[in-house]
Order: structure tokens, then C-alpha cells, then sequence
């Protein structure tokens, strides 16, 4: 049984369940991070201390992190830096040159650090890259129900209205959430009421709202409002998808098919996985396809790491 759901090249995962004793795991630029036990291991790259163990050295097998030793019940993982909640405080490690480790500082850290303001009540994070060479990513997370977002933000990724940067979190104005997921440059959050909004660079349509034009605040991904059913949301490098009653929608870019909708053509609006699927009961999305686990103890489908694959629950189960 294959419940391990991570996205691929510049993949940024919001968390997911692994097998072989691990809670969750998260894939980064160049590292990944594990969830086991309640504490953090991570490997790979460590140019800008990713890994979180007080070092710049890279690893080829897991090193467990600092601080975040104990209580950890989710994590996530960006460009070049990493996040974990902890007893429902937010704490981040890695690069931090816009700001996206949220500590009020643009300096690196290669150990994990508070989150300024985020010391209780989280129950989310994400962690997103950008396509600027220069510039690393944002955070975004989920606080007693409203979302706040910190760190690069030259496409409103932060939601807060405005393009500039911030080392600390900002509110997006979104309560009642229950989830946040960021992309590259662009993020989104699903509200209690099983709606969806999106904000941030919208080339491709990777916002949903039927346009191709960026948003520096929130708006409402069509389709996808009050009552739609969602109960999930990802966000790939420039395309996002949801669960909606046990089915996979996505938009954005689908250069490579990363859709899943059978063609290669843009959707600015959510589109149905080819199938339609059923009985979906996690999704993913990596750097440039989405990765979807179907059926109760079924195999997620990709193929590289360009296009999702799909099965219908008939065909999974003959």
C-alpha cells in the first residue's frame, strides 16, 4: 500500500502520510523532511541550513533538527527553507532572504526559530517557492482559523494587499479556514465551508477565478465556493487542485498535462481529473504534476514527473 504523497522537482508539499513508521514527509528544492514520533529529520542540501540541525553540511541519510524535537504534528517544506508546527506554535529554518522564516530578520538560520505571533494556535503551514533568481519563497499558515502569510511577495502572495515583502506574518483577511497551501508565487486556502480562494501570480489561471490576472488580495476560485464539497487543497509550482466529494479537480498550467483532464491547455477554472475519479482520498502537487491516492489503500499514479496518471475506482479494482 503506497500512502506516501510527495510532488516531485520543485515540489513544496503541505504535509502527508508515509509508510514505514513516518507521520508525514515534505520535498523541498533540493531536501526533504520527515515527521517521525513527533520530531523532525531532514536531508539533502544544506547550503542555507534547510536541514535544521545547526549545521550547513549536507546530508546523504537523515539528520534529526533542532528544537523541534518533540510535539511536531505537521511540516512543510519550501525553495530552500522548512517549517513544522509545534504544540501549535509555527517555527521555520533555511533561507530566509525575503523574510520567509518569519523571525522579523532576513538572515539564514540553521536551526528552527519562532514564527513572530504564531506561538499557539496553528494548525497549518505551507511553504512556497518563487521563479526569481534572487528570491526564495513565502510561508503561509492557518491561526485559530484566519490565515497569515510572511516572506517574498512581488506578486501579492502574501494577500495582504500590497507587493511588499514581510519578515513577519501578515493576515490575508481569510477566517475560518482550515487549511493554506502555497505555490510558486501564488497561494490558497480552504475555508471551513469547503470553499476555496486563491491569490498571487495568476499566469496559467493558477488562481481559478477565471482570469489570468494577478491578485494581491484573495478571490474566490469559481466553482469552488460555500458547500462545494472540498475537503483538500494543493498547490503544484503553477497549478493547484482540490478534493471535491471524493473527486480530483485542478487549473492552472497544464503544459505537461499536470490537469489530468486528458488534454495540455490552460484552465483558468477547476477542471475534473479525467475519469471522472472517485473515492479520492489525498492529493498532492509537485513542480509541474499533480500526484493524487485513490481508493482506500489503492496507488497514487504519475508519470515522471510531468503528468498525473489516472484510474478509475473500477479499473483499480479489477
Amino acid at each position: 500500500m503506497l500512502g506516501l504523497l510527495v510532488g516531485g522537482m520543485l515540489a513544496w508539499s503541505n504535509s502527508g502520510a508515509a509508510g514505514a513508521g513516518a507521520e508525514a514527509i515534505a520535498g523541498g528544492l533540493s531536501h526533504s523532511c520527515a515527521l517521525q514520533g513527533g520530531a523532525v529529520s531532514c536531508w539533502g542540501d544544506n547550503t542555507y541550513g534547510q536541514l535544521g540541525d545547526g549545521t550547513n553540511n549536507s546530508g546523504l541519510t537523515p539528520v534529526a533538527a533542532a528544537v523541534v524535537t518533540s510535539g511536531v504534528t505537521a511540516i512543510a517544506t519550501g525553495l530552500n527553507h522548512s517549517c513544522a508546527i509545534q504544540g501549535g506554535a509555527a517555527y521555520c529554518w533555511g533561507s530566509n532572504s525575503n523574510g520567509q522564516l518569519g523571525n522579523g530578520t532576513n538572515t539564514d538560520s540553521n536551526v528552527p526559530v519562532a514564527v513572530t505571533g504564531l506561538g499557539s494556535g496553528v494548525t497549518s503551514i505551507s511553504a512556497g517557492g518563487s521563479a526569481t533568481a534572487t528570491s526564495d519563497g513565502h510561508t503561509c499558515a492557518v491561526q485559530s482559523g484566519s490565515v497569515v502569510c510572511w516572506g517574498y511577495n512581488a506578486s501579492g502572495q502574501l494577500g495582504d494587499g500590497t507587493t511588499t515583502d514581510s519578515s513577519t506574518p501578515v493576515s490575508t483577511g481569510i477566517t475560518s479556514a482550515v487549511a493554506a497551501a502555497t505555490g510558486r508565487d501564488f497561494s490558497c486556502a480552504l475555508k471551513s465551508d469547503g470553499s476555496v480562494l486563491c491569490w498571487g501570480q495568476n499566469a496559467n489561471g493558477r488562481l481559478g477565478d477565471g482570469t489570468t490576472s494577478g491578485r494581491t488580495s484573495p478571490v474566490a476560485v469559481t466553482g469552488l465556493g460555500s458547500g462545494s464539497g472540498v475537503t483538500a487543497i494543493t498547490a503544484g509550482y503553477n497549478h493547484a487542485c482540490a478534493l471535491q466529494s471524493g473527486a480530483a479537480v485542478c487549473w492552472g498550467s497544464d503544459g505537461s498535462g499536470q490537469l489530468g483532464d486528458g488534454g495540455n491547455t490552460d484552465s483558468s477554472v477547476p477542471v475534473a481529473v479525467f475519469g471522472p475519479l472517485t473515492g479520492v482520498t489525498a492529493i498532492a502537487g509537485g513542480g509541474a504534476q499533480g500526484v493524487q491516492r485513490q481508493v482506500s489503500g489503492e496507488p497514487a499514479h504519475c508519470d515522471r514527473f510531468d503528468v498525473l496518471r489516472v484510474k478509475t475506482v473500477q479499473h483499480a479494482r479489477e
